[in-house]
């Protein structure tokens, strides 16, 4: 599942308001009440869509258990002991002694496999020399991006964020 957005500029019917709105390459779709939604993304490429994160999904949106929970980062922005506890989270089972070792070969095995898709997808282009995607690669790949840790809007703005810092440490450490 992906953050519904527009994939190209065009026109649509307001639902709320019934007039015809002008909307831009990447504006967030919304339903009848106004509310952002998701929707499958298929056999279709993910190139610059959100994926809904297993870890975004644990708690309900705007509950009291939500503001708590440092996983949950399908926001505009993290605060800083979320981010925190989120990178100690991830790195912690590395260095727990008699959890580390089957935590890295469980990690290494599932990093692998969540790349054969795409190795795939690239030997058969260069092989066969055609460019069109693979819909079972194509959807492989994109069930395995919802396992990949996600970052805020603000996170996901540059290299150098506090969440992109945290999350590169998380990546080396772990």
């Amino acid at each position: 599942m992906i953050y519904a957005k527009w994939n190209e500029d065009g026109t649509h019917i307001d639902p709320i308001s019934g007039e015809q709105v002008q909307h831009h390459k990447g504006d967030w779709k919304t339903d009848e009440e106004g509310r952002y939604y998701t929707e499958y993304l298929g056999n279709r490429e993910l190139g610059e869509n959100q994926v809904v994160n297993l870890q975004d999904i644990l708690t309900d949106e705007g509950s009291m258990m939500n503001k708590a929970d440092f996983f949950d980062s399908d926001g505009y922005d993290k605060s800083a002991w979320g981010i925190a506890f989120k990178t100690m989270a991830t790195i912690a089972p590395y260095m727990i002694p008699g959890v580390s070792g089957p935590w890295m070969m469980a990690a290494t095995g599932f990093n692998l496999l969540s790349v054969l898709p795409t190795y795939y997808k690239a030997l058969t282009s260069m092989v066969a020399g055609d460019m069109a995607p693979n819909s079972f690669s194509t959807r492989l790949e994109n069930w395995f991006r919802k396992f990949e840790p996600s970052k805020s809007y603000r996170g996901r703005e540059g290299l150098f964020t506090l969440e992109g810092v945290s999350s590169m440490l998380a990546d080396t450490l772990g």
